[in-house]
């Protein structure tokens, strides 16, 4: 079983490395269902096709990878790979998924030797921009709605009884 999934990676690897990103999770998906018992194996291809879901803009599959990640190892009592974490995260934001967004990237940082990593600043950036965006967004939609009342009110005034 982990010498086919071993070769199912590695295919996925040679097909990731020529952008073949839809044969590449087959491949992993693959070596998958070959059901390898080595924990670190299964990270390894679900890391790997969460990475390929990322470049299909499948984030919706890349976050179900990267939770089964997360999941392996609580079960194991180890952390999480960082590069799992990171791959929630950018899923997350493409999701605009910014509450869910930040807790990754705060535990992220979290992780051992992971707190000044230049990706996690990026990732944190993103999360900021993409929350501003949503409070500047329902502050001008309660500035048009009130707008709209005070227009309504006004001319209800200056109508003739």
């Amino acid at each position: 079983m982990a010498e086919v999934a071993t070769n199912f990676k590695t295919h996925g690897n040679e097909l990731y490395a020529q952008k073949s990103y839809k044969d590449a999770v087959e491949a992993y998906t693959s070596g998958l269902n070959a059901g390898p018992i080595d924990t670190a194996l299964r990270i390894s291809l679900l890391n790997n096709r969460a990475q390929s879901h990322i470049f299909l803009k499948n984030y919706g599959a890349a976050l179900k990878d990267t939770g089964l990640i997360i999941a392996l190892s609580l079960q194991n009592h180890t952390l999480p790979p960082a590069k799992a974490l990171y791959r929630a995260g950018q899923s997350l934001v493409a999701l605009e998924r910014w509450k869910e967004a930040r807790d990754v990237v705060q535990r992220g940082k979290e992780l051992p030797g992971e707190a000044d990593k230049p990706e996690w600043k990026r990732l944190g950036d993103e999360v900021e921009k993409g929350q501003r965006r949503v409070v500047e967004k329902a502050e001008r939609e309660r500035r048009a709605t009130l707008g709209k009342a005070a227009l309504r009110k006004a001319i209800e005034v200056s109508a003739p009884s």
